[in-house]
């Protein structure tokens, strides 16, 4: 239920973060949960986001003035912020989300890339240098990482298809990581190749974003209802790639949040 809940607010808002992407029909763990809602509810449950129409109009009118990758990127971080705490406080505690700063992010990956120079005679750009964000809210490491200058162009494609990994566990989360991920990789190949947007019959959805949780993925399948539903079609079939892969790096922002203050809360974590 709280899938659900999460995929009927939140899709709006990606339809006012990202024009043109037609996510929800392509991507896997959006496409089965728009088939339940449709099975549930022909417009009942959808009719709950009039409420928030005001919100959706407000994104929109500033989604206007967003004419780069890194300003969209400072929107979403400081939107999802703002969102998790006001509409999710429990889910907040209980997973530990923190979004990092932007400044932050790069300074991790510049002194990633440095390292992997020094000390292992390779780059972020190196073929088979795989790179997992384990937590990856709304997947800036990733993005930040393919806008950074590390990747070479010629490299990009290659590096997009096999070696770059990002898990998350909350689906709403996880849904902003994947289009954002789709987003900048598209922004970036139009650049290179001087062209306008893909078309929407070529459009796939990427590989590199999966739904699980993480810690449970490097030692046993979970036995939860959610995590049955996290290894569905394409999903399982990532996450497979992502138990048998050779890790070199891991960068990322893990969950800060550990027990409970008090047994009251009945929000253990």
């Amino acid at each position: 239920m709280e899938m659900l809940a999460q995929h009927i607010v939140i899709k709006p808002v990606l339809d006012e973060l990202f024009h043109g992407y037609p996510f929800t029909e392509k991507n896997a763990i959006a496409s089965a949960m728009t088939k339940m809602l449709e099975r549930l509810d022909q417009d009942g449950l959808t009719r709950t986001n009039d409420e928030l129409s005001g919100f959706y109009q407000c994104l929109g009118f500033c989604m206007q003035s967003v004419s780069s990758v890194s300003d969209r990127q400072k929107e979403i971080v400081e939107l999802f912020d703002c969102f998790f705490k006001i509409a999710f406080p429990k889910q907040q505690d209980k997973l530990g989300i923190v979004y990092t700063p932007i400044e932050v992010v790069d300074f991790m990956i510049h002194s990633v890339n440095d390292i992997l120079k020094q000390e292992f005679g390779c780059t972020l750009s190196t073929h088979g240098v795989h790179v997992l964000d384990p937590f990856t809210g709304t997947g800036i490491f990733i993005t930040r990482l393919l806008t950074s200058g590390f990747i070479a162009p010629e490299d990009l494609e290659y590096k997009y298809e096999h070696d770059l990994h990002a898990f998350e566990i909350l689906p709403l989360a996880y849904y902003i990581a994947s289009i954002n991920i789709e987003s900048v990789h598209n922004e970036i190949y139009q650049q290179q190749h001087n062209c306008q947007a893909l078309p929407v019959e070529s459009y796939k959805t990427n590989d590199i974003t999966v739904l699980t949780d993480t810690f449970s993925t490097s030692i046993s399948p979970p036995h939860t209802e959610q995590a049955e539903f996290m290894t569905q079609s394409a999903n399982t079939k990532c996450r497979k790639v992502g138990k048998g892969m050779d890790l070199r790096v891991i960068i990322g922002n893990p969950p800060y949040s550990v027990g409970q203050d008090s047994q009251n809360d009945d929000n253990q974590n």
